[in-house]
């Protein structure tokens, strides 16, 4: 079996863990994980933060690296607005919705903290808890996935109205290399 560090260059090694933590890494860090030298992990850390991929952050002195959340977020709503058409947005939105309410009505509860309270009753079985916690999972990205559908959808006109030459549901950079 190979390896996934087999087919990339060190270079994508050092990108693909630097766009994946949620905490600050250090560039000894990333070489450590990436199999690289630490001097090609700090050059391609600095080259992602002056490109706005990844902010440094100092933590006692040191420089550490985190990707730019923010940009992130905004970027995923910019291709759902580029890919999508409006009305294939709303469809999105009220499957979004469906399914919080399957989840909800599954466990008769009406809300986030409702269902994670619920792992720990006493008439729950272990088994039981574990699905309810996979279910908390799913819950909580098609939440999150919700809220980004209604930003995409409040901000549709106008990102359209900015670049007139995007069409509806057309193809972005981001999308055809999915």
């Amino acid at each position: 079996m190979t390896d996934w560090k087999d087919d990339l260059s060190p270079r994508e090694r050092v990108r693909q863990i630097a766009e994946t933590v949620t905490d600050p890494v250090s560039p000894n860090w990333v070489a450590e994980q990436a199999e690289v030298g630490w001097q090609t992990a700090k050059d391609e850390l600095e080259q992602l933060a002056d490109r706005g991929d990844l902010r440094e952050v100092d933590q006692d002195g040191d420089v550490r690296y985190v990707p730019d959340f923010t940009r992130l977020y905004t970027e995923r709503i910019r291709e759902l607005v580029l890919s999508f058409s409006r009305e294939e947005l709303r469809e999105e939105l009220v499957q979004a919705k469906e399914d919080i309410q399957d989840i909800q009505s599954e466990y008769d509860v009406e809300s986030r903290s409702e269902l994670e309270a619920s792992l720990s009753d006493e008439d729950v079985s272990a088994a039981e808890a574990r699905e309810r916690q996979q279910s908390l999972r799913e819950l909580e990205e098609i939440v999150d996935e919700l809220q980004l559908l209604e930003h995409a959808l409040s901000l549709y006109e106008d990102l359209h109205e900015i670049d007139p030459y995007v069409e509806e549901g057309a193809e972005t950079p981001e999308t055809r290399a999915a």
